[in-house]
């Protein structure tokens, strides 16, 4: 079937949605035609299969077997149908996600209408809602603001202004959610320009920093933090900074929303990466505390599994802080929250490479060799590790045959690119070399590091050339 906007948008709900766009499309209110919902009804068949191949003509005689099919008439079906779910998405979204918001926009209504008694039970309301809900402080900031406007509203409209008024309230709230938005968008800003190298005009951000500084709302929590993190960004050298505000996060978090909390930690490791990357190893326990507060937060958590990603990350950089243990830990403990399809893959590949970095390569080949990874990355990475385990335990000749099967691997390979495959060509072709070499041969050696270091496309070249270096200073100490 053509790429429908319709079937991309059907093909994002989740099985609820489906279920009340169902009853929405039954709802006369709602929708005229009902036809539409026999035609929903088949899509909604299909998109649920294993095949999700739709055919158009096929469509069109399950939804209206007595009707000869008519693409343009097809075509307009289509496209009422998709404007109902894009209104169904927002009905949905509004009457169940935001009580507050709902509320103050009937409060508005009511006002409007002059229903005084109406309007008092709405604000009540309104005021339980801020008192009883577990709103993050940042969208508590928002709907504060939002009440306080729509009292001021409703006094104006009884022209109570010379009396009772709310402006001092309403002026307050309004700061501190402006200053909370204007803050959290020029740290936006600033990271942006940080990661992608691009300059973004911020506006009034420098006056938006004296007022902050030279007033009391620092005091509160969210803008406190905000600020922090923009001073970091401007300054990611501040060690102490950086402590600070971790430490704030993780006593913290809940006041931001989930997205929010995302955003904020994901600069905490960009910063703690970029730092490593410039040479400051002390960013690498750093960044391991870093994933350990994600991970007391469950902030790793989609739908109950955890991204490959982050599962990555977090052994690579426990590995390498010599968290051996701990990574063992975590291996056994969150390898079932994976995506099913890579579970297996992840857990062999992990362990292998736990022994490996705890020198223990014959428990690294026995790993390897008992699994056949079905996933190209983890494959690949396999395969690499096989090789350096073999080159650490000086089986040089099974190396050496280990090493022409990955090249006919490489070349045979369908799913690589020809640029992956040339790196990973050359790389091979650099570790037989370095094999051939005597221990002793400094000139060869000196040699084959130069035609490392000029070649660029080659996989794992620092290992390399870690590999050259050690043999070169073995000889200085002979």
């Amino acid at each position: 079937m053509e790429n429908y906007k319709l079937i991309s948008l059907l093909e994002s709900f989740d099985s609820s949605e489906y279920f009340y766009f169902k009853k929405f499309l039954v709802s006369p209110y709602h929708n005229e035609d009902e036809e539409l919902l026999s035609l929903f009804q088949v899509l909604e068949k299909h998109l649920k299969s294993s095949k999700k191949i739709l055919e158009k003509e096929k469509v069109w005689k399950e939804a209206f077997p007595n009707r000869s099919y008519d693409l343009v008439k097809m075509r307009l079906k289509f496209s009422y149908l998709l404007k109902l779910a894009e209104r169904f998405l927002v009905t949905h979204s509004y009457l169940n996600n935001d009580e507050i918001q709902y509320n103050v926009r009937l409060g508005g209504i009511l006002s409007k209408r002059d229903l005084p008694k109406h309007y008092a039970g709405i604000e009540r309301k309104l005021e339980k809602n801020l008192e009883g809900n577990k709103l993050a402080d940042t969208n508590q900031n928002e709907s504060s603001f939002y009440i306080e406007r729509l009292k001021h509203a409703h006094l104006s409209r009884l022209k109570k202004r010379k009396g009772e008024n709310n402006l001092s309230t309403l002026h307050q709230k309004l700061d501190i959610f402006y200053l909370q938005e204007k803050l959290r968008f020029m740290i936006d800003a600033l990271n942006v320009q940080r990661v992608r190298n691009v300059e973004i005009d911020v506006g009034i951000s420098d006056e938006i920093l004296k007022v902050l500084e030279q007033s009391d709302n620092l005091e509160n929590k969210v803008l406190e933090i905000y600020h922090q993190f923009f001073k970091l960004l401007s300054d990611p050298d501040d060690e102490y900074l950086f402590f600070d505000l971790r430490q704030k996060m993780k006593n913290n978090y809940f006041r931001f929303q989930f997205e929010q909390v995302l955003v904020l930690y994901t600069i905490l490791q960009n910063i703690c990466i970029q730092q490593i990357n410039s040479g400051k190893a002390i960013f690498l326990e750093k960044l391991f505390s870093v994933y350990e507060d994600i991970l007391d937060i469950q902030l790793f958590t989609e739908k109950n599994a955890m991204t490959p990603w982050f599962y990555k990350n977090i052994i690579t950089t426990g590995l390498l802080s010599g968290k051996f243990d701990w990574i063992s830990n975590f291996i056994e403990t969150y390898t079932d929250l994976l995506p099913e399809k890579e579970r297996s893959n992840a857990y062999s590949y992990n362990l292998a490479n736990l022994s490996f970095y705890k020198k223990e390569y014959h428990t690294t080949v026995e790993i390897l060799n008992r699994v056949e990874f079905d996933d190209i990355v983890y494959d690949l990475g396999g395969r690499w590790l096989l090789v350096r385990a073999y080159y650490e335990m000086g089986e040089m000749m099974v190396l050496d045959s280990l090493l022409e099967s990955f090249r006919l691997f490489l070349l045979r390979n369908k799913v690589m690119t020809q640029k992956n495959k040339k790196q990973y060509l050359n790389l091979i072709r650099f570790v037989q070399k370095l094999i051939s070499i005597q221990p002793n041969d400094k000139n060869v050696l000196n040699k084959l590091k130069g035609k490392i270091e000029g070649q660029e496309n080659v996989a794992n070249k620092k290992w390399l050339l870690d590999k050259i270096s050690e043999m070169l200073n073995a000889n200085k100490v002979r």
